[in-house]
């Protein structure tokens, strides 16, 4: 079979004291290769260059070869032996004697391991060890190649446990595995189900291969991470644990990882930049945030799914790769063994994501990083603003949205900062989050609730200095930065959207009996407001939808006001100023809501036009003159100075007297130009058995009529739009002027074939229920 020598060169050392049976020296490696080769006897070929420490040509390691006969030489971890040894001369020379022998051997064969890179050669000395052995080995065309993952498995496991205690329990245990991944083949990564990775389970047993996979794939990019040796290392510890826990699982799978134990947690924390102390605590300790989560029954039945899910993401969490973490099918196939709840590792999985602070998630991917999730730090920050503090801030960007573009809108405070009455323009009043209209009560305050869920305050309490509160963490750069950044943009959008649909109601007071002040409804009106977020513009145009609030009034509509409220009473007699006029209809609820006082202003001039009333700019109380004085004609005439808006001011004049006034001086013009030209001109009235048609032109006739009278014929229908208008611009003028007047209405009605009884009897019918005459006429 041949002979086999095995050097270890991790325990081997220049000062050994082990000796051959004779008391020969063994501190060499090759006395320790001759004596295992050949005993005594192969020994004494390379004595000399043994007991005295020099290194032995090739011609006394031929003569060795050709004692003993077929072998091979394993030497393992060469370099670390190197290190030790201070004199690397000789350590030189004894392998360029031994490499050179082996190839001009036919029976001996000879394998070396070293270190993939400088990083695990261990220092300098170690860096220059691995530099010179790649020199000499390259020089024989050596056939250097990595140990195969696969490979490895098998060489830890059997390095750890050595030969299979028991196959049959293997088999039986694996092939258990494998029916539940073939079984549920969408829940666990593609192939677990297959045949191959059967075999894979059997040759790391009693190790899951997903162990593997993860130090070898993930934790192996790490700089100061020796695959064969730190997986040994990690694992040894981690069997060590377990022992003496009596653990009974199946597998050592992931979810088995104890990263709590002293001496996995200081070669975690040894392998990891950062401080991953606060995160070991989180993941694995007793009262530790992933324990508090297994106190919940369903999670407590399942052995633990919180902890066991946080040790299978934590050794998936290595930072050396490209794509950080491991999804939920690998964290089912790191925690689910057959006969578990595979539900109670996803329903964990989602708990944690809500409460452990150092768990992130991106593209899919779950992982722990030594620096707190700045999530869950906001979702902390939350909890401890009380709702006075939300609702101050939910007012702020309230205030910030509106005033930009509404001078006429208010938000209101519970503070005392009301509406300012500085204008007495309408003001549309946005209350607080807390003044829920009661009528809709079972409607929840979205916004509040909101900015409680997408934690606004908190992520600016992380980012900025709000108030004198500096709690900003400090050093967000690279991927933190940017979740802090997303996580404002993202709770800013979803606040501002809860607004729109929390404010979506309005209040329009009314009353409707101006002698009852104490009877005002407050009428309720869906705002329909927009997705953009225009609540504002959605209250305006639902308040004018509903006639709550006026945008265009007609002069007819403002004389019912005046003849109801101002023409002939003891406070205003014949004329009102504009601006009391205006204080008016903003100071009583039963007055028209103007939008603002351009409407008025814009009624004002149709008004005048319309002979609806006069304007004049000033009156003198003593005189009783009106100074320009303007009645049925364009207040705007910038020949005479007669330029007025909005804040001018100036007098509205009841149009009886604005006509007599106008009267009066076209009377004094004519007595003053009669003067001069010494002519004499008589104004003659007209009789009263004479009828004026037309009244004259602006109403400056030279005679006053005793007698009015306008008539109309319609074709078709009259709205009662026109009979309002016919009363109010109409009738009401003179009766209010205390003329007698008349109102005669005449509806006739021609069919050439003649109506029949069907149309005739309803009509009859209802003009004597309404007090009409009828009659009905069978010829044309």
């Amino acid at each position: 079979m041949g002979e086999i020598a095995v050097l270890d060169g991790t325990h081997l050392s220049p000062t050994d004291q082990k000796k051959t049976d004779t008391e020969d020296p063994l501190n060499t490696l090759w006395g320790e290769m001759a004596y295992q080769l050949g005993g005594q006897p192969g020994y004494e070929i390379v004595g000399e260059a043994a007991r005295t420490g020099i290194a032995p040509g090739q011609a006394q390691l031929d003569a060795l070869f050709e004692h003993v006969g077929p072998c091979v030489i394993l030497i393992d971890e060469l370099v670390a032996y190197w290190r030790n040894d201070v004199d690397s001369e000789r350590i030189y020379t004894f392998l360029q004697a031994l490499t050179q022998s082996v190839s001009a051997s036919r029976d001996a064969a000879l394998v070396v391991t070293i270190p993939e890179n400088q990083e695990e050669a261990g220092g300098e000395r170690g860096i220059q060890a691995l530099e010179t052995l790649g020199r000499l080995f390259a020089r024989i065309e050596a056939i250097w190649e990595p140990l195969a993952v696969n490979q490895a498995f098998e060489v830890v496991s059997r390095r750890l446990f050595g030969e299979v205690l028991s196959p049959a329990e293997r088999d039986r245990t694996c092939e258990a595995f494998s029916r539940m991944y073939s079984s549920n083949r969408r829940s666990y990564p593609q192939g677990c189900g297959e045949q191959a990775y059967l075999d894979r389970m059997k040759a790391c047993y009693p190790i899951h291969p997903e162990i593997f996979e993860r130090l070898y794939s993930d934790w192996s990019t790490l700089t100061q991470f020796q695959r064969t040796r730190g997986v040994l290392r990690m694992m040894a510890s981690c069997v060590s644990y377990l022992y003496r826990q009596n653990d009974s699982s199946p597998l050592i799978m992931p979810a088995n990882l104890p990263i709590r134990d002293p001496a996995m947690a200081s070669e975690f924390e040894r392998l990891l930049p950062g401080n991953w102390g606060p995160v070991i605590s989180e993941a694995d300790s007793d009262g530790g945030r992933a324990d508090r989560i297994d106190e919940t029954e369903r999670f407590a039945r399942a052995g633990g799914a919180a902890k066991k899910t946080a040790r299978t993401i934590f050794l998936g969490s290595a930072p050396g790769g490209a794509l950080r973490g491991i999804d939920e099918r690998q964290i089912r196939l790191g925690t689910s063994q057959p006969g578990d709840r595979v539900a109670s590792y996803n329903e964990a999985l989602q708990e944690m994501s809500k409460d452990l602070h150092y768990l992130y998630s991106s593209n899919e991917l779950y992982y722990f990083h030594a620096e707190e999730n700045l999530n869950k730090v906001a979702a902390d920050r939350a909890i401890q603003f009380a709702d006075a503090e939300v609702d101050h801030y939910i007012i702020e960007l309230l205030n910030s949205g509106v005033r930009r573009n509404h001078r006429d809108v208010v938000v209101y405070t519970n503070d005392g900062a009301f509406i300012p009455d500085n204008n007495q323009a309408v003001r549309l009043v946005i209350l607080p989050p807390d003044k829920a209209i009661n009528s809709r009560s079972s409607e929840s305050n979205d916004a509040e609730a909101e900015a409680k869920r997408a934690l606004l305050i908190a992520w600016h309490s992380v980012t900025q200095v709000r108030n004198g509160d500096d709690r900003r963490i400090a050093g967000l750069t690279g991927e933190r930065a940017s979740q802090a950044t997303t996580g404002l943009r993202n709770a800013d959008a979803a606040v501002r959207a809860a607004l729109v649909s929390a404010y979506k109601w309005g209040l329009a007071p009314s009353q409707p009996d101006p002698q009852d002040a104490n009877r005002i409804h407050l009428n309720e009106f869906r705002t329909n407001v927009s997705d953009q977020g225009e609540i504002v513009n959605s209250a305006f145009n639902r308040f004018i939808e509903e006639e709550a609030l006026v945008e265009k009034i007609s002069p007819a509509a403002l004389v019912q006001i005046l003849q109801q409220r101002v023409w002939g009473t003891p406070t205003f007699g014949d004329h009102i100023d504009v601006n009391a006029l205006w204080e008016m209809l903003t100071s009583y609820i039963y007055m028209p809501r103007l939008r603002n006082r351009s409407v008025l202003q814009q009624c004002i001039e149709e008004g005048v036009i319309a002979g609806a009333f006069g304007y004049t700019r000033d009156y003198n109380p003593e005189t009783g003159e009106y100074r320009g004085l303007r009645y049925e004609s364009p207040l705007h005439d910038p020949t005479l100075g007669m330029v007025i808006n909005e804040n001018s001011g100036g007098l509205l004049v009841a149009p009886s007297r604005a006509a007599e006034e106008l009267l009066k001086e076209l009377e004094q013009q004519q007595q003053e130009n009669a003067g001069e030209q010494k002519t004499s001109i008589v104004a003659t009235p007209l009789s009263v058995e004479e009828e004026a048609d037309e009244p004259p032109i602006q109403g400056l006739g030279t005679s006053r009529p005793r007698r009015l009278r306008a008539s109309k014929t319609a074709h078709g229908d009259l709205s009662l739009d026109d009979f309002n208008n016919l009363r109010d611009s109409i009738i009401r003028v003179l009766r209010d002027s205390g003329g007698e007047v008349t109102v005669t209405i005449t509806i006739e009605a021609m069919k050439d074939d003649g109506f029949d009884e069907g149309v005739t009897r309803p009509v009859r019918d209802n003009s004597r229920q309404l007090g009409l005459d009828f009659d009905s006429f069978d010829s044309k």
